[in-house]
């Protein structure tokens, strides 16, 4: 297990940020009970996967740890509004995407990829894909974008030269289905202008950490590596 001490400094490190930037983010998480909250030394408080994606999404939805906390959750409220499957496919391209509802959120999806990769089901489920891909074609990738300022994201899947995406957004499921998901904030600035939401300005970002952050804090948590 991974104190928080442990889970800001292997953030920080896998992320490329100085460390006291990162530690300022996991304090508003803490001040507004969003993390799990434990003493010092022996009594600290155990980091869990759920701990560990919600300081992910601070870091990449805030451009300042003293919004981290309204951003946060802003960003991982959001649920699951598009899917993209190969045509006749019916399962996920990895298992254990099978395993999460269909209402999920956001923050429930990193929350399950930071869990399987330290347990190892990640891993298996795609060793599983690529035994079952035909073709010479036997690497893989995961990568995690988050796009503001309003709330989305999105998750794509490539395995064996196959591909699946999953789109969270703040739009409502129902206006969802009617914009092209590759448009990405021009159908949220579009949205927005229509109804009573604001949107906070035109200046848009994203920003994206891929497997290599995953798999580091996944094993991180579950006390299968050291910081």
């Amino acid at each position: 297990m991974a104190s928080p001490g442990d889970l800001v400094a292997a953030v920080a490190a896998v992320l490329g940020y100085p460390l006291v930037t990162i530690s300022t983010y996991y304090r508003h998480l803490r001040e507004a009970g969003l993390v799990t909250k434990g003493g010092r030394g022996p009594s600290a408080a155990q980091m869990s996967p759920r701990d560990a994606a919600l300081l992910l999404l601070a870091v990449a939805a805030s451009d300042e740890a003293k919004t981290a906390a309204e951003r946060t959750l802003a960003m991982g409220l959001i649920p699951l509004v598009y899917r993209s499957r190969e045509r006749g496919q019916e399962t996920s391209l990895l298992s254990v995407f099978d395993d999460l509802p269909a209402s999920h959120t956001f923050a429930d999806a990193l929350t399950m990829l930071l869990d399987c990769a330290g347990q190892g089901s990640l891993q298996s489920a795609i060793n599983a894909t690529l035994s079952s891909t035909e073709g010479s074609v036997k690497v893989w990738n995961i990568r995690v974008t988050i796009l503001g300022p309003l709330p989305q994201a999105r998750i794509d899947i490539f395995v064996g030269g196959r591909h699946e995406m999953l789109s969270y957004s703040s739009i409502p499921s129902e206006l969802f289905s009617e914009f092209d998901p590759g448009e990405g904030l021009d159908a949220l600035k579009n949205w927005s202008s229509e109804t009573e939401h604001s949107f906070p300005g035109d200046m848009s970002f994203t920003r994206e950490f891929t497997n290599r952050t995953i798999l580091r804090i996944g094993a991180l948590v579950a006390g299968k590596v050291k910081q």
